[in-house]
């Protein structure tokens, strides 16, 4: 009798580790799938915002740049875009000013689901710029920008445009093509 009651208490035991081991087990593989969700693929973050510049001022591809942004993407810069199409309007705006316009990423830093670019422009002066005619100028600047990315798509930025020193540039009698 006693050898049947120990077989059982074992047994007991047994099936409630093994029971145990289900539950953690269970809420282990739920953990990851949550964690999953927050997984930040920073290689791509940095490769969507890279293009977001070199196709919306080089390449001019704006098609391509609406497919950056979510539709409601939000500028918190004085730009004001509201939209990816109000962002696209203002690449365009920009083009229409400035011609020829190259650009460098100085620097990209990237965690989780913020980018931040120092970003090089080199540009030539074809188009009216706060009141100052086209000169002809090809002048350098350097912009700042944070981008934040959720799910392959940015969904907001915060950009500082050096504009008091672009203007500065534009002004000067001297051709200034570095910084």
């Amino acid at each position: 009798m006693i050898y049947i009651l120990f077989v059982l208490i074992i047994a007991i035991i047994i099936i409630g580790v093994f029971f145990l081991f289900i539950t953690l087990r269970k809420n282990d593989e739920t953990n990851t799938k949550k964690n999953d969700e927050i997984i930040y693929d920073i290689k791509k973050n940095a490769e969507i915002v890279t293009s977001f510049f070199k196709d919306g001022y080089e390449n001019k591809d704006f098609d391509k740049v609406m497919t950056y942004m979510v539709e409601n993407y939000y500028d918190h810069s004085p730009a004001s875009a509201r939209s990816n199409a109000d962002a696209v309007a203002i690449l365009k705006n920009v083009q229409n000013i400035f011609s020829d316009v190259k650009v460098e990423m100085l620097d990209l830093i990237c965690e989780k689901d913020m980018v931040s670019a120092r970003i090089w422009f080199k540009v030539t002066h074809t188009g009216e710029y706060n009141g100052i005619p086209p000169s002809g100028k090809t002048i350098t600047y350097e912009a700042l920008e944070n981008f934040k990315v959720v799910n392959g798509k940015i969904t907001e930025s915060w950009g500082y445009w050096p504009d008091k020193q672009i203007e500065e540039k534009l002004r000067t009698n001297e051709t200034n093509e570095t910084n």
